[in-house]
């Protein structure tokens, strides 16, 4: 063999030996470049995977909607403004125009409604207008009187507070009451058993009870889809009519929460580079076809929902007329169990039936009482067949004792204007007669103001403070 040969052969296992002693060395760099070889070719394979899909995402979207993802720009846009509601939902959530009379009550769970309680504004705590805030602490020598009814209570409040507390001054001096205090518990519209829920629950912070009431419990104007005994429907039903049930709350809520993350995701989708990709826009496609899909069947269970019937349903023959019977029964019994609360509390209680215009005979109308405020027929007829009865049951409680005064004929010889209003309101003129007519009466009824105990004797069960 030539000399050369030999070196080369040398050299080979001078070159193998080296190679087996840095073999280590060697490997961890192969193995990075190993995946560094395979990164490379998958990165290429999926911007190529891509690029098909963009392709054929392309044709598909000229093939189903003819038109691309520029043109649909707008279409995106338009799920921003979506709320998810359908037409009745938003309807139901965003009421036409809200009555005046409704405008500042809130539902109460035992008086039905009150005024929205405010600080600062007319209504106290408890949303009654009143000056101070309930329940009212009593001074030790105060002696406090509750009105109690509806509208006309509250204007026998707003103008006979002075004259009623004026005339129980002289009265109760003797008995260690130095000052006399009127509070307001009337509301307009409300009747019976609402001013009894109001009495009950304000009985140990008032001294005497005055009930201004008739009209309203026999102003009856529901349709027969409600008891009788409810408050009244004018004002009461369309409170409750804007409240959902429970199960409507929880699917109203749901459909806004599918709304919201679909306008979260449309919003995604329209930014760059995002809106330029015809694979991004199939996907929102995708998206929002199955957010409709669970907002269909979510609107379809609140319909069915809403479609119940919330009505109340009476006996075969239970017609308006006998429930309004039902009703006058249950009344007179409601009038004694005032009294007998009353009478336990040392809370002299008296009830007033309060004038009305429908009823004939009532009064020497003037001419601009006939003109302007006895035009409402519906209102004639419950007034002049409601309000015998209501006589009849006062009269029998009189006989039995209990302290009710029937102020239905005190205009009887009137004929200057005492009525405001073509329903049951009056001027100032109007309340000051009725007043001063129940003024006079207090002495006529039996032993209610000789139950009055001494101001030193009563205090116990008052609330303790300043009267403030």
């Amino acid at each position: 063999m030539p000399k050369r040969f030999g070196r080369f052969e040398n050299f080979l296992v001078t070159v193998r030996k080296n190679f087996e002693t840095n073999i280590d060395f060697l490997e961890p760099n192969m193995h990075f470049h190993r995946v560094a070889v395979f990164t490379v070719k998958f990165l290429v394979l999926c911007l190529a995977g891509a690029i098909l899909l963009e392709i054929g995402c392309w044709v598909i979207a000229r093939y189903r909607w003819g038109e691309g993802y520029s043109s649909l720009v707008p279409v995106k846009e338009k799920y921003l403004e979506k709320s998810g509601r359908g037409p009745e939902e938003e309807s139901r959530q965003t009421p036409a125009a809200v009555p005046r009379s409704l405008k500042h009550l809130r539902l109460h769970p035992y008086f039905g409604y009150v005024f929205q309680p405010s600080p600062a504004g007319p209504a106290n705590n408890m949303g009654f207008y009143s000056g101070m805030d309930y329940p009212y602490a009593a001074a030790p020598d105060e002696f406090v009187i509750g009105i109690f009814g509806g509208s006309v209570a509250v204007q026998f409040h707003q103008f006979g507070n002075k004259i009623i507390s004026d005339d129980l001054a002289a009265r109760l001096a003797g008995g260690g009451y130095n000052k006399i205090t009127v509070l307001n518990f009337a509301l307009p519209g409300y009747r019976q058993p609402q001013s009894f829920n109001v009495f009950v629950t304000y009985l140990d912070t008032i001294d005497m009870a005055i009930f201004v009431e008739g009209f309203n419990e026999a102003a009856y104007s529901g349709d027969g889809h409600f008891p009788i005994e409810f408050p009244s429907m004018n004002l009461w039903r369309p409170l409750v009519e804007g409240v959902d049930s429970l199960v409507e709350n929880a699917l109203l809520g749901r459909l806004q929460a599918s709304a919201e993350a679909r306008v979260k995701a449309t919003e995604f989708f329209l930014k760059a580079p995002v809106r330029y990709s015809e694979l991004a826009h199939l996907l929102w496609r995708a998206l929002m076809n199955l957010r409709e899909r669970r907002e269909s069947e979510l609107r379809a269970e609140l319909a069915a929902e809403a479609a119940r019937d919330r009505h109340y349903h009476f006996p075969e023959g239970m017609s308006v007329e006998k429930q309004l019977e039902r009703y006058f029964a249950w009344y007179r019994r409601l009038l004694m169990m005032t009294a007998a609360i009353g009478h336990s509390a040392a809370v002299p209680v008296y009830h007033i039936l309060q004038p009305n215009q429908y009823l004939e005979g009532s009064k020497l109308f003037s001419e601009e009482e006939n003109r302007s405020f006895r035009n409402n027929p519906v209102l004639a007829g419950v007034v002049s067949s409601g309000y015998p009865v209501l006589r009849s049951i006062y009269r029998e409680l009189r006989e039995d004792g209990i302290a009710v005064i029937d102020l239905s004929q005190v205009f009887r010889d009137v004929a200057e204007t005492v009525y405001a209003d073509n329903d049951c309101h009056f001027n100032r003129r109007g309340i000051e007669i009725m007043v001063d007519a129940c003024l006079e009466e207090l002495d006529r009824c039996g032993e209610a103001l000789d139950m009055i105990p001494e101001a030193r004797d009563r205090r116990g069960r008052f609330l303790k403070g300043s009267g403030k």
